[in-house]
């Protein structure tokens, strides 16, 4: 064998066959040990033999090494230092650190076993070296974690324990015993002594929270559990820990730290029994709130009306007001909450917004909170709809104005207000000048709809739907309105003349008649127009003409949606004067009384039936009219005729009997 060659060629000596058998044995052991060995000539460094497993540490081969000298992997050691060998030699029994150079020119930390032995005069070294790199950086990563902690533990005044894996003992500092009122020497270093602390409940959580860390479903250990307090309470401690591992990835030790979070937990139970309680109470109010943070996100949303809401309740939290609201809102809305965090005051503010029940007045009170949430400050918003009550604030303000104005304008008619400083500077404050031209409208509101079928409008129904078109007229450019005798009173300021005044007033009052329809589609109404004028008594005398045509349009059976100006009346503009009731009275009875006695008596329209007939050409033309069998209408003009004791087939009984209908059916609309 080539190392028992050497050692023999060494030694000069001849040996025994047993020896033989002895040198074979170990040279075997020394080839094939998965140890690093080395045999080193004490005198001179020289490494007289090395094994395989050597040669694959160092990257040289048996024979590279065999030429070299121990100085040139052992960093530190002087070449041909006798002070360092021997300092190897006297401490055979203890290992020795050394740093290594390899081939690659990689250092490795090693641990250094040498025991001398002698051949004939030459002492050698029989050195096993341990490659202890990653135990080594394992040891100084610990102690760097440990510097480490240390700091942490005087931040946070947590206690530190560690617990070796090997020796299955468990060291706490003072900390971690003063945290449960005990001292130094009174807890010992066994884990069974503190396991005998835990509240029996929470045994089973600790455990499964250790095997999950194992396992490396989690990255660390973290447990919150009680121990039992020296004084017999029991304290909230929060346990966390790392393992260290060593090269071959097996645990050392569990290095971790202790938290009491004992008055923690009770703040924090506090503020979630708080906030249920707060947030109950928030869910019973019937408004809307809402906790935003800095920029602009819903954090918590609390209310029952979903109609309050912009946007489903429960995907709000998360959203921001962008995501909410149209941008130009949201933007106002941010700038109002990064005002009340500045100033740290109370900030209210109105706002207008489309919601799922229509278009809202919203007041939005907001406040800054104590209440931090992903490091962004926050603010608590209440909302409340004001929109009903901004109506009636509104509608009474208005309601005074109209009242106000339509006392003055109907006193100025009637004569019992005259034209003083006080009134005139009223009448200038509407925007009214008397010296301009001016037309007035008066505007008939009927009580039921054309179709006969439908339930009539009450008197209180009719003045608050004439209120509020008043109030909505009045907001038409040039138009001024009132309340008069149950009608609604129209005056419109004018740059026309008489000469082309007709066909615009007639649009004007058009576009009178469109915006009551948009309001009450179904209203029965007429508009009454009377001719421009100057002056107060201008006023006067328009307005006396535009209440003539609307009475004189109910004896002409026009549309229930009509339109008519005075200029148009022709001979009714006499049938509407209020002079000579008791003549017209008596020309009624004489004239078709019978006929009306008939009708009331017995149900029957032969007065409607006449007016028709007056009203045609023929009976043919009428009967189609009525809807009647021609037979059937000469049936009814006969019986007419008879009632009545004239024929209706003269021109002059024609006249005098369509003239009494007409004066009878406007006496019945007074």
């Amino acid at each position: 064998m080539e190392t028992l060659g050497t050692l023999n060629d060494i030694g000069r000596r001849n040996i025994s066959e047993t020896d033989q058998k002895d040198a074979i044995w170990c040279q075997q052991i020394f080839n094939h040990s998965s140890l690093i060995w080395l045999i080193i000539d004490e005198d001179t460094g020289s490494i007289v033999e090395a094994n395989a497993a050597a040669a694959e540490f160092y990257g040289y081969s048996i024979k590279e090494l065999k030429s070299m000298k121990i100085f040139q992997v052992n960093l530190g050691m002087a070449e041909n230092s006798k002070e360092s060998m021997t300092s190897e030699k006297s401490n055979s029994d203890m290992p020795i650190f050394l740093k290594h150079k390899l081939k690659s020119g990689l250092i490795r930390d090693v641990q250094v076993y040498s025991s001398p032995f002698q051949i004939n005069d030459r002492i050698l070294l029989s050195s096993i070296i341990i490659d202890v790199t990653s135990s080594r950086q394992a040891e100084a990563e610990l102690q760097k974690s440990r510097d480490r902690l240390a700091l942490v533990v005087e931040a946070t005044n947590a206690g530190i324990w560690e617990w070796d894996v090997a020796n299955r003992r468990l060291s706490q500092d003072s900390r971690c015993k003063a945290m449960l009122g005990y001292a130094e020497h009174e807890v010992g270093d066994f884990v069974s002594e503190w396991q005998n602390l835990c509240h029996p409940d929470d045994i089973t959580h600790i455990k499964q929270a250790a095997d999950k860390y194992l396992a490396g479903t989690v990255d660390r250990y973290d447990v919150e559990c009680r121990l039992q307090h020296k004084d017999g309470s029991y304290r909230w401690i929060r346990s966390t820990a790392k393992i260290l591992y060593d090269h071959d990835k097996q645990p050392i030790s569990w290095v971790g730290s202790y938290l009491d979070i004992t008055d923690s937990n009770r703040m924090e139970e506090l503020q979630k029994e708080h906030a249920l309680k707060l947030r109950d109470f928030i869910q019973v109010v019937s408004d809307v709130s809402f906790i935003i943070d800095e920029d602009g996100r819903y954090i918590e949303v609390f209310g029952n009306d979903e109609d309050m809401f912009p946007t489903p309740r429960q995907s709000m939290p998360g959203l921001t007001l962008f995501d909410v609201v149209p941008h130009e809102q949201a933007s106002k809305i941010l700038e109002e909450i990064r005002i009340a965090l500045s100033s740290q005051e109370t900030q209210s503010f109105k706002n207008v917004m489309h919601l799922p029940k229509g278009k809202r007045i919203l007041v939005a009170r907001m406040a800054l909170m104590n209440y931090i949430v992903d490091g962004k400050r926050t603010v608590a918003i209440s909302i409340v709809d004001v929109t009903e009550q901004e109506k009636a604030r509104d509608m009474l303000q208005a309601c005074y104005e109209l009242r106000r104005r339509s006392d003055v304008l109907n006193d100025l008619l009637n004569g019992t207000r005259s034209a003083d400083e006080e009134t005139m500077a009223y009448i200038k404050s509407m925007g009214l000048d008397f010296s301009l031209p001016l037309f007035c409208c008066v505007i008939n509101l009927g009580t039921a709809a054309a179709d006969k079928s439908r339930q009539e409008i009450n008197s209180v129904d009719l003045q608050e739907i004439q209120d509020v078109i008043i109030n909505e007229l009045n907001g038409v450019k040039g138009c001024i309105t009132w309340g008069c005798r149950g009608k609604v009173g129209v005056l419109f300021q004018t740059t026309h003349s008489a000469q082309n005044h007709k066909n615009r007033s007639m649009q004007l009052a058009g576009c009178l008649q469109e915006k009551i329809i948009e309001y009450y589609p179904d209203m029965a109404l007429t508009i009454g127009i009377g001719e421009i004028q100057k002056g107060l008594k201008g006023f006067g005398e328009s307005f006396q003409q535009a209440w003539e045509a609307i009475t004189a349009s109910r004896c002409r059976n026009g549309s229930y949606k009509e339109i008519i100006h005075f200029r148009d009346l022709g001979i009714f503009q006499l049938l509407s004067e209020q002079s000579g009731q008791k003549r017209a009275t008596e020309y009624i009875a004489t004239t078709i009384g019978k006929l009306i006695s008939y009708d009331n008596e017995k149900g029957t329209n032969y007065l409607d039936t006449l007016d028709v007939i007056l009203k045609c050409a023929n009976l043919k033309e009428a009967a189609q009219m009525l809807f009647l069998h021609h037979n059937t209408l000469v049936f009814r003009k006969r019986r007419i005729e008879e009632m009545l004791g004239v024929s209706i087939n003269d021109f002059e009984t024609k006249l005098t009997l369509a003239s009494a209908i007409k004066l009878y059916r406007l006496k019945s609309l007074e």
